[in-house]
């Protein structure tokens, strides 16, 4: 019986053949179906990237005119981000420059309402008499007539296979993302993006 089908097997290649391209075409198939989703979830995490750093050059020209309201921040953040569709979490807005150090040196400070005020136009006028005199002072006062906002954001993944494979290529751990994926469910990865835009009128602030 057992030599009869092998018989029967090596009588009748074609039904052999079929056999195979059926056993290939079942293990292909997922594969086919998993690089697909793969690549629908780079597009997206593509298109989320550039959202975000369109949406923060807007944080940071709002941030120059208002560098305390960080409440009207999250708000520009999250009108710019709305495209995507999906239920956005908080970023993370950091005034990296100026240094509130280096400004409290050179601002204005007004006792009556406990404010520091910051002239961009006198910033750069006192750039080009400092210049001759000393180079790190003039950096100080660039530094001073700019502002360099940075923007963490966690985004979501959606297809769930492929987004454990796409966290662990970030190569940074649970703690990056940690409390939105913990509070908010799903899996997150971090994206980081830096605007610096020009100081064009007087900046006032609280410390």
């Amino acid at each position: 019986m057992l030599f009869r089908s092998i018989s029967s097997l090596k009588g009748n290649p074609i039904k052999h053949q079929k056999g195979q391209s059926l056993v290939e075409g079942l293990v292909a198939l997922p594969l086919f179906f998993l690089l697909a989703a793969a690549i629908v979830q780079l597009i997206w995490l593509f298109l989320a990237q550039q959202l975000l750093i369109s949406a923060t050059s807007y944080v940071a020209l709002y941030a120059a005119t208002a560098p305390e309201d960080t409440l009207a921040q999250q708000a520009v953040f999250q009108q710019r981000i709305k495209p995507l569709g999906q239920h956005v979490p908080l970023p993370h807005i950091h005034l990296v420059l100026p240094d509130k150090k280096q400004a409290q040196a050179v601002a204005d400070y007004n006792a009556n309402t406990q404010t520091f005020t910051l002239d961009p136009v006198y910033a750069k006028l006192q750039l080009k008499e400092k210049y001759d005199v000393s180079l790190e002072e003039a950096e100080q006062w660039l530094q001073l007539s700019n502002l360099e906002v940075q923007v963490r954001w966690c985004f979501k993944l959606k297809v769930p296979v492929v987004a454990k494979l796409i966290k662990k290529a970030f190569s940074q751990g649970d703690g990056a993302c940690g409390v939105e994926s913990l509070l908010l469910t799903g899996v997150y990865v971090p994206l980081t993006s830096t605007a610096k835009v020009p100081l064009h009128r007087k900046r006032e602030w609280h410390y």
